[in-house]
Formats: structure tokens, sequence, C-alpha cells
């Protein structure tokens, strides 16, 4: 038997808003971006805006320059920091790693950055030159490179670093404007919740949500929980070989893993679909030429599940072809294993779990 319709006028009216309102409901997706600290959320909510010909605002760019020079100076000051505590704890490990203190350039440039200068916006030169030049000396000391192509087991250093140190002088003029690879580079914390909502085509809207990844960022999550269609996970696959900025003594890609099971089991996402996006994998491509996975994946290192096969790279030499052909297949074959460990970690004990998982690379 057929549904009842009243004749009423007023009931008519609430069925047309009531059902106006679940056509909304379908047409309204929402999509969560989620995963660790740094893992490159921000850069691919970012990257969305940009797809969709969302300008960069001349407030982003004035802020953009403001973190950049803040980041350069203190990620320099920290470079030498490590490199002098490591030198003096382990000669014979770090010893090329040494900082004197006690030479006058040296003693100079550090004294200058820790003076307090904020990296500001200054419309004078004489304040921003001498900075750069500081910045520039201090980085390239043979043993502030040396404890930079060291840093990844560690200590927590931002990616992309380089790319910022070797622009250090033209950052410290004060014509400096960043460009776009810059504030996509760049490294800002995300705290609180962002929100950018934009049309797919006249019927569908889509709302994606940016929320910070650090640990005490993560209470403030369950406040977009509410009916999100999917959720994009951002893991990034050079995390493998990092160590957590909260926790130096815990590796990035246990503490990813761990949390994209604590999501895919989480009561709230019981019918939600979940998108692992395994990000950063230029970066990755450079650790693995010199890193093992076994560094993450294996018993030593408390890996609770199948540790790495050893498949590793290890060059041909004098045969270019071959060896580029040797790396992308064992590159592949170690994406896939990152790849199986998060899913496979990520079951539930009865294997019940419903909502399903796609998986994307981003290059």
């Amino acid at each position: 038997m057929g549904g009842f319709t009243s004749c009423d006028p007023q009931t008519r009216e609430i069925e047309r808003n009531m059902g106006d309102q679940q056509l909304q409901e379908k047409q309204h997706k929402k999509l969560l971006l989620l995963g660790s600290g740094s893992s490159g959320k921000s850069t691919l909510f970012k990257q969305i805006k940009r797809i969709h010909g969302i300008a960069v605002q001349d407030k982003e760019v004035g802020e953009a320059r403001h973190v950049i020079r803040i980041n350069i100076i203190q990620g320099v000051l920290h470079l030498v920091a490590q490199a002098t505590k490591l030198s003096e704890e382990n000669v014979e490990h770090f010893g090329d790693c040494k900082v004197n203190m006690q030479e006058e350039q040296v003693a100079s440039a550090t004294q200058l950055l820790l003076q307090g200068h904020s990296g500001q916006d200054s419309d004078s030169s004489n304040e921003l030159v001498p900075v750069g030049n500081a910045i520039h000396f201090l980085w390239n000391l043979p043993g502030v490179q040396n404890i930079f192509k060291r840093r990844e087991k560690l200590f927590s250093f931002p990616d992309n670093m380089d790319y910022f140190f070797n622009k250090c002088n033209e950052i410290m003029k004060t014509t400096y404007v960043p460009n776009d690879e810059d504030i996509l580079k760049i490294r800002i914390r995300t705290t609180g919740v962002i929100n950018y909502q934009y049309n797919v085509d006249p019927f569908t809207t889509v709302t994606i949500i940016d929320v910070g990844g650090q640990r005490n960022e993560r209470k403030k999550w369950i406040h977009s929980f509410d009916a999100v269609t999917a959720i994009i996970y951002v893991a990034a696959l050079n995390h493998y070989a990092t160590v957590l900025f909260e926790d130096e003594q815990k590796n990035a890609m246990h503490e990813a893993i761990e949390l994209f099971y604590e999501i895919r089991n989480s009561k709230y996402f019981k019918k939600t679909d979940i998108i692992l996006f395994l990000n950063k994998k230029d970066l990755f491509e450079e650790c693995f030429k010199k890193i093992s996975l076994s560094f993450c994946f294996s018993h030593e290192k408390n890996w609770p599940g199948t540790p790495w096969d050893g498949m590793d790279y290890h060059p041909i030499p004098n045969n270019t072809e071959e060896d580029q052909k040797n790396f992308e297949v064992c590159c592949n074959h170690a994406i896939a294993f990152i790849q199986h460990s998060f899913t496979d970690q990520a079951q539930t004990a009865e294997g019940k779990k419903k909502n399903t998982s796609s998986y994307y690379m981003c290059n």
C-alpha cells in the first residue's frame, strides 16, 4: 500500500521543505583531511585551492614571507646546535659535524641570529642583509652540511629547508615576495580548523576541512566529525626515516600508522570511506637511496607487523639505464610494502570493518 499524502497545505509545505533539505544534504559533500603532523595535509589543501583558481591573498603572501624568514633563522640555529651537541657527545661518529663556536666569524654570525631578530618585514636592508649573510655562512659550514645530511634518523627537522637555505640572501631582501613554490613548500603548523568550500558543478558543493596534525591539536578533531562523506588520510612516505616532532624517540611513520588504525576503527567513521593518500614521494625517493626501510619496519625498531624483506636499493655502477630501472623496481616495491603496512595494521581483530579505503600516490 502506498504512503499517505496529506492534502493539508501546511503539511505539504513541511514535507516539501524536508525533501529539499534531504536533497541539499545529498548534494553537499564533506571531506576531512586527517593525518599526523608534517604529513603534508595543508600543502594538499593549498594545491586544491590552486587547482580551483583561488588566488593567494596579499595577506597570505605577507604571512608566508614572515614565516619563511623565521623558519630559516630558527632552522640554521637548530642545525648548529645539533652539530655542536652530537659532535661533543660522540666524536667518533659525529666528528665531521663539529662546528667551531670559538671561531670569530661563527660566533659573530650565531650571535646575530640569537639576538632576537624575528625576521619581520623591514624597510631597511641594513637589518635584513646581515641576517641573510649570517644564515648563508652558517648553512655552508661543512659541519652544518654534514649534520643536515644525517638529520633524518637523529632529530625532527622540517622538509624543504635546504630549498630555503639556498636562497636565504634573496629571502632577506626587502623586495622579496614569496612565489607559488615558496608558499607550497613552507612549513606552517596548522592550528585549529580551516574550511574551504567550492562547487564541483551547479548541483554539488564540496567542503574540505583541514585540521592540525600534532598530538595537541587532535582533541579538536571531534568537532569536525559530523556528517563526513569521506576522510582523506595523508601520510608522508619519507616519514619512515624520520622521528616525530613531539617525541624524537618515536618513529614518525609508526605514529602515522597507529593514528590511521585509530581513525579507521573509530565509532565515528563506521560507514565512512577513507582514502589513504601517500604523500611526499619525491622526498621518499631521496631517503630510500640511503636509508633502508628496516629503520622503521623491523622488530629491533619495535615494529609489531611484518618486517621489511630487505629489497633495498643498491646502485648498479657504470650503467645508468639499468640502475634507474633497478631503483624504480625497488622503490615501487617499498611503497607497496608501506601501503600494505598501513592497511594490515589498520584491520580490526575480527576483520569486520565495513568502510572501504582507496589508495593514491602523490608525486
